[in-house]
């Protein structure tokens, strides 16, 4: 972990409620897929942390939802701004295991409190080959912030008509660059809870079948409901409420198999294998 300053090139909505942040500063400290930032803002106790959608040698692109006060003060920001970050947040996912056709699974923006499989997410399409391969994240609120994480990032030889993505979103409004996956000839299954695009319904009774290996990220009702739905392993990045974000408050613990884990220090990301569910009235 890093605390560096940033520079704000870009603050813009790409969806609904949703924003691409493009930065500039020193981005050493990103090691791995699936980590986070935490962004200090005026005025504001906590950090907001967002997840890393792409970096290179002195840039760093993350998208956000607005969800609350927090959120809407860092959508105000115009270019130029600085920003305060620590950087290099996290864990982050093992694509070893993925085997010939990984299945991505995610959602949780927007129906996340009120859905016991909720839908909503971002699918965030990089480049097509390069430093930033196909990389994609969900997004949930966390102390009232989107505590946005990738799902996995793949080597820039994978063959991506054999990788199964599934998108969930609430609504047709809050799609984000699904038209990009499938102009790259990428098998993409759409849902939104309402039925405006796609099938109607929940992502998690969607996933097409024939994956190796699933990596999925959404609210903890969403990742229960999966794990029943599929034999698959896989891995799992974790929502929970965030004081600090580098492990010293203990505030986002879960229960594994290993015993209580911080998910900001010791995940977000988890094997599948080793959460341990909350038993269901």
């Amino acid at each position: 972990m890093q605390q560096r300053v940033f520079t704000i090139a870009e603050n813009a909505p790409v969806a609904r409620d949703t924003y691409r942040l493009q930065l500039t500063g020193d981005t050493a400290a990103i090691t791995a897929p699936g980590q986070f930032v935490d962004i200090r803002l005026a005025g504001r106790f906590l950090r907001r942390p967002v997840s890393v959608c792409s970096w290179s040698d002195g840039a760093l692109t993350l998208y956000y939802k607005v969800a609350g006060a927090g959120t809407a003060q860092l959508s105000t920001l115009a270019p130029g701004t600085e920003l305060d970050l620590l950087v290099g947040l996290g864990n982050g996912f093992d694509t070893v295991p993925a085997g010939a056709r990984p299945l991505l699974v995610g959602g949780g923006v927007g129906a996340i409190f009120r859905s016991a499989a909720a839908l909503g997410m971002d699918a965030v399409l990089l480049t097509e080959a390069g430093s930033d391969p196909l990389y994609r994240r969900a997004a949930r609120v966390s102390m009232g912030t989107v505590f946005q994480v990738p799902w996995t990032y793949l080597p820039a030889d994978t063959d991506w008509q054999e990788t199964l993505h599934a998108l969930g979103f609430r609504t047709a409004a809050e799609v984000l660059l699904a038209d990009a996956f499938c102009a790259l000839g990428i098998p993409v299954t759409v849902v939104t809870e309402d039925g405006t695009r796609g099938a109607r319904g929940f992502v998690t009774e969607a996933l097409p079948e024939g994956g190796t290996y699933v990596y999925a990220c959404g609210p903890m009702p969403m990742l229960q409901a999966l794990c029943s739905a599929t034999p698959l392993d896989g891995q799992l990045s974790l929502e929970a409420r965030m004081g600090c974000g580098f492990g010293a408050c203990m505030g986002c613990t879960c229960e594994t198999t290993h015993g209580s884990k911080r998910v900001c220090k010791d995940g977000p990301v988890f094997t599948k294998e080793e959460i341990l569910w909350p038993q269901q009235p």
